[in-house]
């Protein structure tokens, strides 16, 4: 029936998944299935992103940030949407 169907690709997925979360950290899955290593000082760069970004996260967003987000990412041309909002965070928000 149907609902076996659907039930029997949902453990398919959920295999897939399980031995996705399984690979080890520093790994990550290529397009072809293969693995290359994350290098370290990467990592190491976007989780102190990471922990900078987290001292605001009780800082709502108001439509004054979202303005000069959109007036930053059309100074850039569509692009850079990660870095407008980290500096709109930054200039708006308290420490």
């Amino acid at each position: 029936t149907t609902i076996e169907n659907n039930c029997e690709k949902k453990s398919a997925a959920e295999s897939d998944l399980n031995s996705l979360l399984a690979q080890n950290d520093t790994d990550q899955v290529t397009d072809s299935g293969g693995t290359t290593t994350i290098d370290e000082e990467i990592y190491e760069k976007a989780m102190e992103e990471e922990y900078k970004m987290f001292q605001f996260r009780d800082c709502p967003y108001t439509e004054e940030m979202g303005n000069h987000m959109f007036e930053c990412i059309k100074e850039y041309d569509g692009f850079n949407a990660h870095g407008c909002f980290k500096d709109s965070v930054r200039l708006f928000c308290p420490e």
